[in-house]
């Protein structure tokens, strides 16, 4: 039996495995370049990464910079799921007991810092510099910081209303203000 969710998942493989693929090629072809060196580093490469790290090259570190599409496809799934589930919820007035159909602000900020946490992880391990290195960071502590703020939002639902599902339209913008202020 073919599941009936499947269809969600061909645009995010797909544009993972292109995106994979595009990756590989410039990760890979031997372009000797010096584009990097311009732009300041903040440590010693050797000192801190397992993978072998090609200072002249496009790619930097292939294997690092390879990985991340995960977080492409990942965080591609959650946007279309959450897309799905606000029309859904839209178009039927059924009563849905979960925060996130309810209020499908937080499906499309975790699918957009998966996507963000894919483009500032790739850029720094393609370049390795201070820059990028910030970027991937800022990425990591915002899906660090993600389910402290929904847990949050939920613990508050069930002292103030007895379930999680329930609350004020207002709440999702606080909770996740104060996400993007963390």
């Amino acid at each position: 039996m073919v599941s009936k969710h499947k269809h969600f998942l061909r645009l995010p493989f797909y544009l993972a495995l292109l995106v994979l693929a595009t990756l590989a090629v410039l990760a890979y072809y031997p372009i000797d370049t010096t584009m990097w060196r311009n732009y300041a580093t903040s440590f010693n490469f050797a000192d801190t990464f397992c993978e072998f790290t090609r200072l002249n090259h496009l790619v930097r570190e292939p294997l690092n910079t390879l990985t991340n599409v995960p977080y492409l496809f990942f965080g591609t799934v959650i946007l279309s799921v959450t897309a799905r589930d606000a029309y859904r919820k839209n178009r039927i007035s059924k009563l849905y007991n979960n925060l996130l159909i309810r209020h499908p602000a937080y499906g499309y900020t975790l699918g957009i810092v998966l996507v963000l946490i894919f483009i500032c992880s790739t850029f720094f391990h393609a370049s390795l510099i201070a820059l990028a290195q910030q970027l991937d960071m800022a990425g990591v502590n915002a899906l660090a910081l993600f389910p402290i703020a929904y847990s949050a939002h939920r613990i508050y639902n069930y002292y103030r209303f007895r379930q999680t599902y329930l609350t004020r339209r207002s709440l999702p913008a606080l909770f996740l203000g104060i996400f993007s202020i963390a």
